[in-house]
């Protein structure tokens, strides 16, 4: 049986059924390489970063300052190259500080914010472990004012529920299979922001901030 398949292999018939199993193998692991690469359609991620807030419009102040910020979410891969998420985002630390409120008096307040967002992103192809991308995102936030003092006028803090959006970019870089370093930047809307008036005086504005983050992304 040895010499016979010996034969086989000198005569060629065996030289070629090695090259077609050779070749059935190298084009099955071809179309592994990708599954290999992104294992997972599903994704859970967690990001912090800061909120840098710009001209917020109305009495708030040229600025609200600047919020530490932490996200949540759960994602999925619609097609290899685009994927969608729900984020739930807290922001704290941001900042009235304002002399549009009553001429020549200064008025103080902190401010926190939650947001639930849906966001869609574009990845484009990976460049060894980076894969650069585009996205953006719009929902729902809740921005929580504190009282503020206005020389000896206090308004009391109020909340708001606002449609938000954002839009980015950024860059995951494969850390393991399924495991990625997430850093990006956005611009962010996320509403109105107010006080209680009295007798006429309160603070409102739009809460708008650009966006530094890192995060990680693993998939299930």
């Amino acid at each position: 049986m040895r010499r016979n398949m010996i034969r086989r292999i000198l005569d060629g018939s065996g030289t070629r059924a090695v090259l077609h199993i050779l070749a059935v193998a190298g084009v099955t692991l071809l179309m592994m390489a990708p599954a290999i690469a992104q294992p997972t359609w599903f994704y859970i991620r967690g990001d912090i970063g800061g909120s840098f807030a710009e001209d917020p419009g109305g009495n708030l102040g040229d600025d609200a300052g600047t919020a530490a910020l932490i996200d949540v979410g759960l994602g999925f891969k619609v097609l290899p190259f685009i994927r969608t998420d729900v984020t739930l985002t807290y922001r704290t630390g941001y900042e009235i500080d304002s002399d549009r409120v009553v001429a020549g008096v200064n008025a103080q307040g902190d401010v926190d914010s939650w947001t639930g967002m849906l966001n869609a992103y574009f990845d484009f192809p990976e460049i060894g472990r980076f894969q650069p991308y585009v996205g953006a995102g719009v929902g729902v936030s809740y921005n929580d004012a504190d009282s503020v003092n206005v020389g000896a006028i206090r308004l009391d803090g109020d909340t708001s529920t606002d449609f938000a959006w954002q839009a980015g970019f950024g860059t995951g870089i494969s850390i393991v299979p399924g495991v990625a370093l997430d850093l990006g930047y956005r611009f962010v809307d996320l509403g109105e922001v107010k006080t209680r008036s009295v007798g006429g005086v309160g603070v409102s504005g739009d809460l708008r901030a650009h966006e530094l983050m890192a995060g990680i992304r693993v998939g299930f």
